[in-house]
C-alpha cells in the first residue's frame, strides 16, 4: 500500500472528492464508541458474571473487541484526515487512554463505593476479587513488592512459608518463626493477599527488572491494586510515547502507534488483568531507539535494563524452607 503523505504541508482542506468518503470516515467514530462501552461493560461488570456464563461473554466480548480494534486501525491507516501527524498521535493516545480507564475496574464487585477506593489506594482492605479477567497473577506482584519493602528475598521464601506450621507443612514446607508470620500478615488486608497467590509453593519467579517496579509500586500504593493499576497505565503511556519517537525517527506515519494503543489484547493484559508486559516494551522500544540513533552508551544501558526485565527463570522447587520430603502436596491453587 503507498504511504499517504501526512506532513503539515499535506494537511490542507480536503478536495471534494475526500469530502465524498464521509461515510468510511465515519466508521472510525462508530467503532472507537462501540470498544468505549465494551470496555466500560469489561470493566465495571463482566467479571460479577457467575460460572460458564461469565467465561463465554468474557470470549465473545473480546472477540467482538478484536474485531473493532481491526475495523478502528484499518480506518485510520486507510482514510485522509486532514490533521496534522502530532494531532493523529495525540488522538491515539487520547482515545487509548480512556480505554485503559475504563477497564481499570475489572475485578471490583458491584456496590463499589469511593469510601471502598480508597481504602484499596491506601491498603487498608482488599476490594477487588481473586480473578481480574480470569487472572490472579497481580496478587504475587503486590506479595513481592511486600517482601522487599520488609527486606526480604521473594527469590528465597515461598508464600506457603508464611502460613501456619500445620497448614504449610501440606505444602511440603516448613513455616517461618511465628514473629516472622505476624510481621509479613499483621492484618487481614495481607492476609487476603496471601491467601489470593497462585502456587505459593513457589518462590517468585519474576526477573529484576519486575521486582524493582513491585517495589516501586509498594512504596506509592502499599497492596493496592488500584495504584498497581496506576502505575501500568503512567508505564503504558511510556511505552506510547517512545513509539511514537521510534515511528518518528523512522519516517513512519502516526497511524501505527494505533496498533499498540488501541490493541485490545494489550489493554486487557496491562491495565485489565495487572501483568507488567509493558516494561518489557518500555525497554525493548528504548533500545531500538538507541540503536537506531547510534548511540553506544544508550544502547548498553538499555540493553542491561532490557536483559534485567525480560529475563525470567523456572522457580526452583527446593526454595528456602522446604522439608526433605517430596510428598505432593493436598492443597493445590486454582
Amino acid at each position: 500500500m503507498k504511504q499517504r503523505d501526512l506532513s503539515p504541508s499535506a494537511c490542507e482542506p480536503c478536495p471534494p472528492g475526500e469530502r465524498r468518503k464521509w461515510s468510511r470516515k465515519g466508521l472510525l467514530p462508530v467503532t472507537l464508541g462501540l470498544s468505549a462501552l465494551a470496555y466500560a461493560y469489561t470493566g465495571f461488570h463482566l467479571t460479577n458474571l457467575p460460572g460458564a456464563a461469565g467465561v463465554h461473554a468474557f470470549l465473545l466480548l473480546f472477540a467482538w473487541l478484536f474485531l473493532l480494534y481491526v475495523m478502528a486501525v484499518r480506518t485510520l491507516a486507510t482514510q485522509h484526515f486532514c490533521i496534522q501527524p502530532g494531532c493523529v498521535a495525540a488522538l491515539v493516545v487520547l482515545v487509548g487512554t480512556g480505554f485503559r480507564l475504563l477497564v481499570l475496574p475489572a475485578g471490583i464487585p458491584d456496590g463499589i463505593t469511593p469510601a471502598k477506593l480508597h481504602a484499596d489506594l491506601t491498603g487498608k482492605e482488599v476490594v477487588f476479587n481473586r480473578f481480574l479477567l480470569y487472572d490472579h497473577d497481580l496478587w504475587r506482584f503486590l506479595w513481592d513488592g511486600h517482601q522487599q519493602a520488609l527486606g526480604l528475598n521473594p527469590y528465597q521464601y515461598p508464600p506457603a512459608c508464611f502460613l501456619e506450621p500445620d497448614d504449610a507443612l501440606e505444602w511440603g514446607l516448613t513455616s517461618v518463626p511465628a514473629a516472622e508470620r505476624a510481621r509479613l500478615l499483621p492484618n487481614d488486608h495481607w492476609r487476603d493477599i496471601h491467601a489470593h497467590i497462585n502456587h505459593p509453593d513457589l518462590p517468585t519467579a519474576y526477573p529484576p527488572g519486575l521486582q524493582l517496579l513491585f517495589r516501586l509500586s509498594y512504596t506509592l500504593f502499599p497492596g493496592s491494586v488500584v495504584g498497581w493499576k496506576l502505575c501500568l497505565l503512567l508505564l503504558d503511556l511510556g511505552v506510547m510515547a517512545l513509539l511514537w519517537l521510534t515511528l518518528t525517527h523512522f519516517d513512519q506515519p502516526p497511524w501505527k502507534l494505533a496498533l499498540y494503543a488501541w490493541s485490545s489484547l494489550v489493554i486487557k493484559e496491562g491495565v485489565g488483568t495487572g501483568h507488567a508486559d509493558a516494561l518489557v516494551a518500555f525497554m525493548l522500544l528504548g533500545l531500538t531507539l538507541a540503536l537506531a540513533r547510534a548511540r553506544p552508551v544508550a544502547i548498553g544501558i538499555w540493553l542491561a535494563a532490557a536483559t534485567l526485565t525480560g529475563m525470567r527463570g523456572k522457580p526452583r522447587r527446593s526454595g528456602r524452607g522446604r522439608i526433605a520430603q517430596t510428598a505432593k502436596p493436598s492443597k493445590r491453587s486454582s
